[in-house]
């Protein structure tokens, strides 16, 4: 089983590469499922990152980042931010 610390390599490098999520393997199962969220203040792009396989369902969220330009984001507050994130087996 995969740790935070390469669960937050693996955040990286996605968000570095544009939020190619689904051509990077899981940390855990190394299926390709996994899903990167933003949800952040809109002006700031300041926020929450969840990230997770939709496989195995093991993932990390992380508060106070910002979300790359040009990675599409929800708001806070916005009804769909939430919308089809499964209850995550968090790596704390």
């Amino acid at each position: 089983m995969a740790n935070r610390k390469i669960w937050l390599k693996v955040l990286t490098v996605i968000a570095e590469g544009g939020g190619e999520a689904l051509r990077t393997p899981c940390p855990d199962c190394g299926q390709f499922q996994l899903e990167l969220r933003y949800i952040v203040d809109a002006e700031s792009r300041i926020g929450h990152a969840l990230f997770w396989c939709n496989e195995c369902l093991h993932g990390v969220t992380v508060s106070r980042v910002r979300a790359p330009k040009g990675i599409p984001t929800y708001t806070f507050g916005e009804p769909a931010a939430m919308e089809g994130v499964p209850n995550l087996i968090r790596h704390e």
